[in-house]
This record gives structure tokens, sequence and C-alpha cells, in this order.
């Protein structure tokens, strides 16, 4: 009979994938397997006036649904279902109640703080992909992602415009056209759809590579260890890229050069 230890979650679909980690370490070091239960329909606010379009809540059942078949793929993890009272052996919910940092410092590094014997090797992949069956297609592509949050004010994206013909945007329609409309396109974005965040990972995991904002998008990136650039957001740098094929910018300057060398690289 396999061993299992069962984890309650609240949080947005980005800082369950980050926690995800602390997760996989522990379970691995117990020779056990993740039962995961995730906390519905919980109101969160990241900062005074940020849209996120779950509409005020972190998981709902769209969320739910999009995030299962990703974790259930995953080794380590026996099961995902939604947190109806059932009872728990780990509630991480109590890093909202704990002194971790958050929102600031890493959000990588909050669980750790909370449970150290869930301390994680952030260096290495915690998410995998098997991709038989999926196309290569993606691999000619550069991914980008930008949500309404997170957002550094100090960044054009005018310039991508010379990428084109490979340049795919990950996300909504309304951050797609927000992002094309912004830096005025003369061409339309190819925007990538997929089922569920599965999908999702299966393309980030084949891109040429990622580009993002500290976003769930980008914690699938950083969870893989994909090529991937970050933007920093200047007000609350709470995810930090590490490991192989990690980069990250906070002006102008940093974007252009870090597009260009992998481009070319790649």
């Amino acid at each position: 009979m396999t061993k299992t230890v069962s984890f309650k979650f609240s949080g947005f679909c980005g800082d369950i994938i980050h926690y995800m980690a602390n997760v996989k370490a522990c379970v691995e070091a117990m020779d056990a397997k993740a039962e995961i239960y995730i906390w519905m329909d919980r109101p969160g606010l990241s900062y005074e006036g940020a849209r996120h379009p779950y509409g005020g809540v972190m998981v709902n059942q769209y969320a739910f649904d999009m995030l299962k078949p990703l974790l259930l793929r995953q080794s380590y993890v026996n099961k995902v279902e939604q947190w109806t009272g059932q009872e728990i052996q780990v509630d991480v919910d109590k890093i909202r109640e704990s002194q971790v940092g958050m929102p600031h410092g890493h959000l990588g590094h909050w669980l750790g703080i909370e449970f150290p014997d869930m301390q994680a090797d952030l260096t290495k992949p915690w998410l995998s992909i098997g991709l038989e069956g999926y196309s290569q297609k993606s691999t000619r592509y550069i991914l980008i992602n930008r949500t309404s949050r997170f957002q550094n004010p100090l960044i054009s994206y005018f310039f991508m415009e010379k990428y084109r013909d490979h340049l795919m945007f990950c996300g909504t329609e309304e951050e797609r056209d927000a992002f094309a409309k912004e830096w005025h396109f003369a061409f339309e974005l190819q925007i990538l759809k997929v089922a569920n965040f599965f999908e999702l990972a299966a393309w980030i995991a084949c891109c040429k590579f990622f580009i993002g904002n500290q976003s769930m998008c980008f914690a699938i990136a950083e969870a893989l260890k994909v090529p991937r650039i970050l933007e920093l957001c200047p007000y609350a740098q709470n995810i930090h890229p590490c490991g192989p094929h990690a980069h990250y910018f906070q002006f102008q300057k940093g974007l252009v050069y870090l597009v260009d060398k992998l481009d070319k690289e790649l």
C-alpha cells in the first residue's frame, strides 16, 4: 500500500505551483506520495488595484479544473481534490498566519521557513512533462506572458515586433489584446489556446524560451527550468529565478540583451 501525506492549500495557481517544490521534497524524503486538497473560492488580494481573472478568489472551479491535470501528472502526486473539511496532515495555509515574509522575500522559501523539513532545492525541476505524443512544433516559438498584475512600468516591448514570426502569447485573450494594443504591434499576435495547464506546461517545456512577469505561467517555466526570462516587478519582487537557464531583468537594456542573446544561442 502506497504511503501518502496530505496537504491543504489555498493560494493562486502560481503560488501552488511554487509550493509543489516543497511537497515533492517532503514526500520523496518519506518515500511517499502527496494527496493535495485545495481550498476553493477563498478570497485573495495580491495588492490594491490588482485585477485577477478569477474574480477576487484565489482558486475557482475553472482554475481547479485547469490545474488538476498538471498536478496529477507528477509522479509524486497521488490525489488532487477540493478541500471540504477533510482531515489533513500538513496545513500549508499556516504560512498565512506566520511571519514568513509575505508578500516579500522569495515565494519559494515561504513554506521552508514555516516547515523546515519541507525545504527544497529550488535549482532543480519539480514539475515534469512526459511529451510522448506531443507535437514538437512549439520548439520554434518564443512564448511570452504578461498579466495586468506585477508589471514593471519601466519596460517597453515595442522591439519584440522583429520576432513576430516565432512569437506567441500565452495567457487570456484579454491579456493578449492589451499587450498587443499597448505596444502597437502591426501584426496579429498569435495566442496559445490550451484545454488545461498540463497542455500549457507541455508547450512551455518545448518552447525556444519563455518571457513573463510574476505569474502562473512563469511559475510553470521556473518549475520546469526551461530557458526563461523574468520581468521583475520593482515593488514586489517575490519571485527569484534560480538554477539552469534562469534570467531576469528590471531595466530595458536587460530585456533587450537577454532576448537577443537567447534567440541567437538557442
